[in-house]
């Protein structure tokens, strides 16, 4: 985009000193917009006002005899037609930014953006805070725009058609309330910067601030015709399009080269492909060409090697005796065109990787449950010894299909009071683990232990509820076992135990949320095996951050609070805010020095508990004036009675 005017900006009392020279004026204060007709050459005019009384009248007188202004920015607290019509006049505009100071409660009157069009110069729009929800037509007749920004308004969709804007490369769609990109996208030839963060759509990997989204642009240009749109909807998941993609053109996308993107492409290769090894292919009737640089985590080369090792024929061009295609990642042209020239059957690099582990014999991959289950022992064992002797066998039997997740899990442990496997184990991990799977410990594994669980959730190619029954698995080993601070000696397994302990809540946290079938199953298991009971048995206030979950879940966790009804809280730290309006309690115990601290919030919020009937409070040993908190009560809550129990 050419570059904006760069001048000297003066304020008024420094421009009056030489007024023939300025160029560019900032006015802090309205009152001063009547001195502006001063400077004859004013290309660049800025305004930033506050809450002051503003003579919009005279504003307007003003900005009309700025025939010859170029760039207007004003910041203000309220927007006034009679300005917008005087800036409407201005011909020569081509940079107009209109920011309100902050987001107004009251309604917004931008009726005047229906005119927007008459400004045919501009080159950049900014147009912030203003609530807007769509943008008129007339927007479109901004033909010459490069720069649109449109940051803090609520859209939930692109406000404007792509195709009308070919020339825009810079777009600002910050702190709104996207959720997916139009089709439309693919017509912004020139795009150099999108600006996405702040909306719902930037939780997407794929997406974040949308640098991504323009990477991906840039590289699908060069494929062929009919590959970008195929991409396109690989990119945004649209499922329909991707549904009459061929197998080849899916096969081309794979030279993107875009990791997030790859991944995607393999996920749907292999959920769409017929698994060739899988038939009895004995090695030496096999002739592989490889497509790609990268296959599995592993070089070309690498890979080449352990075929040949397995007396398997490998080539990476097409041979007249080639019986397979190998796609793997970061495809060349030349890589394209064969797969187009070609009748051949082709295979992704995970059904080579399945076939490889199958010819070469990984003892852990054909033993039966109690090996898996005795290796799962070791490594949880919390002796350095025996986790490093599983990390042996892992090396070279591959990892049994039943603690597949447990080991993944394993390569994020954050733990620090005695020896880490996570490291060794990671690496352990990228020779024998799936190759999706890998890629995300490579990807994730520095991430904090509370980013996760959310990470883990937004991955297509984790099995979700295999994750949860992993990690359910893992807590009931240790649901019994008492906090840190009730243990009279550490054992180093203890910190594994408190690590899935906290893995496991955060997952029901994030499962909750959703309300979906993986929430009920989650319930389902949880009261099989009275957790929360459990819980509340051994210290009930262990339970009270399983009520940041929602919905059934949390309904649950707040019933196994109580003892017929009743929570008493005298010997705990309890939140009364976080008490679910639902729970079916009728009896609170508590003591005076709690009763103290409950402010008008708490009074609110525990009145709209409809079963709530008694509070009982009990006295300590400090003597403490509730009798403002009685009148509360007494106020908001009329029909719960409050008994005072005094200590005998």
């Amino acid at each position: 985009m050419a570059n904006e005017i760069k001048n000297k900006v003066y304020t008024i009392a420094e421009g009056l000193q030489e007024p023939q020279k300025v160029k560019a004026l900032l006015v802090k204060n309205a009152k001063d917009i009547v001195l502006v007709h001063k400077f004859p050459f004013l290309e660049q005019l800025q305004c930033i006002w506050g809450e002051e009384t503003i003579r919009w009248d005279l504003i307007k007188a003003e900005i009309v005899r700025l025939q010859s202004l170029q760039e207007l920015h004003l910041v203000y607290q309220q927007v006034d037609n009679q300005m917008i019509q005087a800036i409407l006049a201005l011909q020569q505009l081509k940079v107009l930014k209109l920011e309100l100071r902050q987001q107004s409660r009251k309604k917004i009157d931008v009726s005047w953006l229906s005119q927007i069009g008459q400004l045919v110069n501009l080159t950049h729009l900014s147009i912030k805070r203003h609530k807007l929800t769509d943008l008129p037509d007339s927007i479109h007749q901004l033909v010459n725009l490069k720069k649109l920004s449109l940051a803090g308004n609520r859209f939930t969709n692109l406000p404007f058609q792509a195709e009308r804007f070919p020339t825009l490369e810079i777009i600002g769609l910050e702190a709104n309330k996207i959720a997916h990109l139009p089709d439309g996208f693919l017509n912004f030839k020139k795009l150099q910067k999108l600006n996405l963060a702040g909306n719902p759509i930037a939780k997407n990997p794929l997406y974040r601030d949308g640098t991504p989204v323009v990477q991906f642009l840039n590289k699908i240009k060069s494929l062929p015709a009919h590959l970008p749109n195929i991409a396109w909807a690989v990119f945004t998941d649209n499922t329909s399009q991707i549904a009459q993609a061929s197998d080849q053109d899916l096969c081309a996308l794979l030279s993107i080269e875009l990791k997030a993107f790859q991944q995607k492409v393999h996920i749907l290769l292999n959920q769409r492909l017929t698994d060739l090894f899988l038939s009895g292919i004995q090695p030496s009737e096999t002739n592989i060409c490889l497509l790609g640089n990268l296959f599995f985590g592993m070089k070309r080369q690498a890979l080449i090697e352990r075929l040949q090792a397995q007396q398997i024929t490998v080539h990476t061009k097409l041979q007249p005796n080639t019986t397979h295609l190998v796609v793997g990642e970061n495809l060349t042209q030349n890589n394209i065109s064969t797969i187009y020239q070609t009748s051949l059957p082709f295979a992704t690099a995970e059904h080579l990787r399945q076939w490889l582990e199958q010819l070469e014999q990984p003892f852990l991959k054909q033993a039966d449950d109690s090996m898996a289950e005795n290796l799962r022992r070791l490594l949880f064992s919390g002796s350095e010894d025996n986790i490093k002797l599983a990390l042996q066998m892992i090396a070279t039997g591959g990892i049994p299909a039943s603690i597949l997740y447990h080991v993944f899990c394993m390569c994020f442990y954050k733990i620090w009071r005695v020896y880490n496997p996570a490291p060794d184990l990671r690496r352990v991990f990228e020779q024998t683990g799936p190759f999706e799977m890998v890629q995300l410990v490579k990807k994730h594994w520095q991430k904090e232990n509370k980013r996760l669980v959310e990470i883990f959730m937004q991955e297509e190619v984790i099995d979700k509820k295999l994750l949860f029954d992993t990690a359910f698995e893992m807590f009931l080993t240790s649901v019994d076992t008492p906090p840190v601070y009730d243990r009279q000696t550490f054992d180093p397994s203890t910190q594994y135990n408190d690590w899935w302990k906290y893995f496991f809540r955060s997952l029901i946290i994030k499962i909750s949320y959703k309300a979906d079938d993986l929430a009920e199953y989650a319930l389902v298991q949880l009261q099989k095996e009275n957790i929360f009971q459990r819980i509340a048995q051994h210290n009930i206030s262990l339970l009270y951050p399983w009520l940041e979950t929602k919905g059934k879940i949390q309904k649950y966790a707040a019933s196994a609070l109580l003892q017929d009804q009743t929570l008493d809280i005298r010997d705990s730290w309890f939140s009364l805010l976080s008490l679910p309006i639902y729970t079916p309690v009728e009896r609170l115990v508590v003591y005076e020095h709690t009763m103290s601290g409950m402010n008008k919030q708490i009074i609110e919020h525990l009145s709209k508990i409809e079963n709530l009937k008694t509070i009982e409070v009990h006295k300590n040993d400090i003597n403490w004036n509730i009798d403002n908190v009685l009148a509360d009560w007494q106020h908001y809550a009329p029909h719960v009675q409050i008994l005072r129990v005094h200590r005998t």
